[in-house]
């Protein structure tokens, strides 16, 4: 199993950072976890030539937080996700665009 990273910058624009939008409620309540969905790329490999690993820097293109509906959908969908991952077989998208 390879290793990946995620970037620690965020879109810089509302547009494509629904993560803004909540930045009072993150104060306000920074222990309570919530789920976000988000769209990403590699955005960059990093070559680590002498373990001989690449390693995948996902960037992140667009990031929304969800409400406690979304939130129990998308709970759904990751268990989905797993238990296919686990057992080997492949989500069916074709994209994300």
């Amino acid at each position: 199993m390879g290793t990946v990273k995620i970037s620690s910058t965020l879109p810089k624009e509302p547009t494509t950072n629904g993560l803004m939008a909540h930045a009072a409620e993150l104060l306000r309540r920074p222990g309570d976890q919530r789920v976000i969905v988000a769209v990403v790329d590699a955005a960059q490999i990093v070559d680590d030539r002498r373990k001989g690993m690449r390693v995948p820097v996902l960037g992140i293109l667009s990031v929304e937080m969800l409400d406690e509906h979304g939130a129990e959908q998308a709970r759904a969908l990751m268990e989905v996700a797993r238990d296919r991952r686990e057992s080997g077989s492949q989500l069916p998208f074709e994209g994300t665009q």
